[in-house]
């Protein structure tokens, strides 16, 4: 975790030089292949760390693979080996492509979150996600999609902005990655395989359906269905008041005011607390925004 800060903190330098310090098109080239060949290297140290931290959790030594530790069934540990392993290098090889593109000017660095996303970013995610080494970078007219690689958000060429309810999607990855390392790519990749990504019911996106799978805990759902989730409650949150005989009244609704409404209250019979109401069907799953963001905002950058 130390030489991952320290990494950050290289990339974070070469990316953000002093405002003093006037930059011509080669130093400005130099800067971004020398963050991005840092971050090359830190997605390197993740990949080996993952692949070790699996084998050594898993299995009792010196017994090797004739064990299983603390009770954990083997295949879990095969999967989350498998998970890592495969995660790891998409992650490298996105990474060295990323690098390549830009050793040949065809990429660069992107450019950095502003002020209004940092501030959205914080809103959320408190002291668990660094907006300062986060970049948006887009990518030539093959990419349609929006995805996540490190701290890096590529996107489609043609998009000139991005909302801060996807935004607030895209960084829950980056949340994800940093707590799981390269497998959280495996088991992303893995959901989206399993359930399709269509507009259907039980798609990989559609948290609903892993609560009907038995997931009632926030991080248990797939890696997508967690990110839409935490999306939808930016979108669908809302303030309310409740009075002294328990009724509610919805007093302003979406754009993340759940969270700006979150150890919120004012004084007096009345008390205006966040609240989430699924528009689709009108359940209310409060409880299960208030344990996912109690979730990541318990782990620091």
């Amino acid at each position: 975790m130390l030489v991952k800060k320290s990494i950050d903190r290289i990339v974070h330098y070469f990316l953000y030089p002093s405002s003093q310090y006037k930059q011509n098109r080669i130093t400005l080239w130099l800067r971004e292949l020398t963050a991005a060949l840092f971050n090359l290297l830190s997605c390197l140290i993740i990949f080996f760390a993952g692949i070790l931290d699996t084998i050594k959790n898993g299995f009792a030594w010196p017994y090797g693979f004739l064990y299983q530790k603390n009770g954990i069934p083997f295949y879990h540990v095969f999967y989350s080996l498998l998970s890592s392993i495969v995660g790891g290098l998409i992650s490298v090889t996105g990474h060295m492509i990323h690098w390549m593109g830009i050793v040949i000017r065809l990429l660069d660095m992107g450019r950095p979150v502003n002020e209004s996303e940092k501030e959205i970013i914080v809103s959320v995610f408190h002291q668990s996600v660094n907006p300062e080494i986060i970049r948006i970078i887009p990518l030539p007219f093959w990419n349609k999609h929006f995805f996540v690689l490190h701290n890096y958000i590529f996107t489609p060429s043609n998009v000139t902005s991005i909302s801060s309810a996807l935004l607030i999607h895209e960084v829950v990855h980056i949340w994800q990655f940093r707590q799981e390392g390269c497998s959280y790519i495996f088991n992303a990749l893995a959901a989206q395989i399993r359930y399709g990504i269509k507009n259907t019911s039980g798609n990989a996106y559609d948290w609903k359906a892993e609560l009907k799978r038995g997931k009632i805990i926030w991080q248990d759902f797939n890696k997508e269905a967690a990110a839409q989730f935490i999306e939808d409650v930016w979108k669908e949150g809302a303030s309310c008041i409740y009075s002294n005989k328990g009724d509610k009244t919805i007093t302003e609704a979406g754009n993340g005011k759940f969270f700006q409404m979150i150890n919120l209250s004012v004084t007096g019979i009345q008390h205006e607390l966040p609240i989430m109401i699924s528009k689709s069907n009108l359940q209310d799953y409060t409880a299960l925004a208030m344990q996912a963001v109690k979730k990541i905002r318990s782990t620091k950058y």
